[in-house]
This record gives structure tokens, sequence and C-alpha cells, in this order.
């Protein structure tokens, strides 16, 4: 995916996250994860990286990896074109945090 698109999906799931409630902010440059969210009322972090294509093993385990580092809830957020709507992809479980 080119950049503005890539920019241009990141910012499509940002809204999204924060029309459910969520606090969202968005790394530049590139920045893995894409997306950081906060949990109303917990405080609880949840680390979201976009992808416009159905993530692969290799997407999974860096974001889970830095997940389990940070003790955190981590997703994977794709565009499925099939059903052209947004999936999340769950990549680290916490209990009580979910999207």
């Amino acid at each position: 995916m080119n950049k503005k698109r890539g920019y241009a999906f990141e910012r499509y799931v940002k809204e999204y996250l924060k029309s459910m409630g969520f606090w969202v902010a968005r790394q530049a440059a590139s920045r893995h994860p894409d997306l950081i969210a906060i949990v109303p009322g917990t405080g609880q972090v949840i680390l979201v990286e976009c992808k416009a294509h159905l993530p692969d093993f290799n997407d999974r385990e860096k974001l889970w990896n830095l997940a389990e580092e940070l003790n955190v809830a981590a997703y994977i957020a794709w565009w499925d074109k099939e059903n052209k709507r947004l999936q999340f992809m769950e990549v680290r479980r916490v209990e009580g945090v979910s999207l």
C-alpha cells in the first residue's frame, strides 16, 4: 500500500475507534504500532497495527512480541476486500479489554 493510502486507512481506523469512545493516538513516520488506543474509564492500552490486506504471520508475531513485553492487548485492523468492511484480528488478549 502506498503511503497516502496507508495514511488514509490509519485515519479511518482511528476515527472508527474514536467513534466507539476510545482515546486514540496515531504514531507518525511509519512507527510500529500505527495506533495506540486507551480504553475509556480503565486506562488500559490497546496496540493497533493497520493493514490493507489479510495479516500474515510476521505481522502478528511482531505485534504480539511488543504487546507481550508491555503486557497490553493488541489487534490488527485490516480491510476485508471481499466483504468490504473493517475487520479486527485479536493478536494478544488481556482480560477485560476488547474491540
